[in-house]
């Protein structure tokens, strides 16, 4: 029987971390889904040179995720975000500074570490307050309020790369990464703990671990494809202006927050997260392929239908890492899924970057969707007891 953590107060272990995720998700959002076009338009890198540096983004995951995890579980994730945040205020701030592709590399890596790492951290600090109980809505609340950042970030960057250069972006991100900074100082400490790797080891060699991230590694290739091609097809195929970009983009992460704040709720009612985990891939693949469509109204929709399919994926993630691992082992072993789920995305990132450069930008995701749907009937298959159905 685990022994639950002490409980501490609303405001530090629900408020001010899902309102640090808040903020952190709307700033990060001006720039995220519009880096391709800012690197293609303003300073003229090819499409295998964005596959490159989203590639870079996503080995940055690679590198951060164990690290960080471990540390989580070592320093507390308080810690290791107060410096997470400074390295994210300097490399955006030299982000739009750089414009030789060389440098341009070298800032984004650091760019990429701590961005990777605060959303490791954030996370990990959430989970390892879980007491068991209402954790699926405890998970879906928190998901729902980072997608709402999103989705208003997402919409009010494409105003703003509207109205200002793109550089100016990437400035107020700098500064609004100090800010959070403060933020920070304010979460609680977590219990620290010296673990053997032995341990983690332990946990991720059960069978149902192993199946789980199988198909969580091969969803996350469907990440890939849209760093490098997602923006670049609005605007390409679609036509869309930076302004209509972001409402387009941003529109479907209301679906997403809905969706994670109801699945959520559900798990704790007992619905099953296999049945959760098939819907989620069916909607999302099927959302994915028809988007491609080039007709703005019917792509948007199914963008909607993509975003309930991955608020549902969503949830069965958090909730089944909060059953799965021990908290006191949260950090490292968030950090293996955080390093999976990178790892899909970066093959995904080589695979369709190109891909997309010389066929069209709809075609990798397109390919992404019909992976995503091939996946579904796998997971569905997977004997029950033995994969996503928890027995913490």
């Amino acid at each position: 029987m685990n022994t639950i953590p002490e409980r501490p107060s609303d405001l530090t272990h629900r408020i001010l971390p899902s309102a640090l995720m808040c903020v952190f998700s709307f700033v990060t959002a001006f720039t995220n889904f519009f880096l391709p076009i800012y690197f293609r338009d303003t300073l003229g890198y090819s499409g295998a040179q964005i596959g490159v540096l989203f590639g870079a983004l996503a080995l940055t995951a690679l590198v951060a995720a164990v690290p960080v995890g471990l540390g989580a579980d070592r320093l507390t994730p308080k810690r290791i975000l107060v410096v997470l945040f400074l390295m994210l205020a300097l490399s955006a701030f030299g982000m739009a500074r750089v414009e030789g592709f060389g440098a341009c590399v070298a800032v984004f890596v650091v760019f990429g570490i701590a961005i990777n790492g605060i959303r490791i951290s954030l996370d990990t600090l959430y989970l390892k307050t879980d007491h068991g109980d209402e954790t699926g809505e405890r998970m879906g609340l928190y998901q729902a309020v980072r997608m709402a950042g999103i989705a208003v970030g997402t919409a009010a960057g494409g105003y703003l790369l509207y109205r200002v250069a793109f550089a100016s972006t990437l400035i107020a991100l700098s500064l609004a990464s100090a800010a959070m900074l403060l933020g920070a100082l304010g979460l609680p400490s977590t219990r620290t703990i010296r673990l053997h790797l032995a341990e983690y080891r332990a946990d991720f060699l059960r069978l149902k671990v192993v199946l789980f991230m199988a198909w969580l590694f091969l969803f996350s290739t469907h990440w890939g494809a849209e760093q490098t091609s997602y923006a670049l097809f609005l605007q390409d195929t679609l036509g869309l202006s930076l302004w209509q970009m972001g409402l387009y983009m941003g529109a479907e992460f209301i679906p997403l927050g809905a969706a994670v704040w109801w699945c959520g709720r559900a798990s704790d009612q007992g619905r099953s997260l296999r049945a959760m985990a098939v819907a989620g891939l069916v909607l999302s693949g099927a959302g994915q392929v028809a988007m491609c469509v080039p007709h703005v109204s019917l792509s948007f929709v199914a963008r909607l239908v993509h975003g309930v399919g991955d608020g549902a994926l969503t949830i069965v993630v958090y909730v089944g890492m909060a059953k799965y691992f021990h908290f006191d082992r949260m950090g490292g072993n968030y950090g293996l899924v955080f390093l999976i789920v990178s790892a899909g995305s970066v093959v995904g990132s080589i695979l369709y970057g190109p891909l997309g450069q010389h066929y069209g930008y709809a075609v990798p995701l397109l390919a992404s969707g019909v992976l995503t749907l091939l996946i579904s009937p796998v997971v569905y298959l997977i004997p029950k007891g033995a994969s996503l159905e928890a027995d913490a």
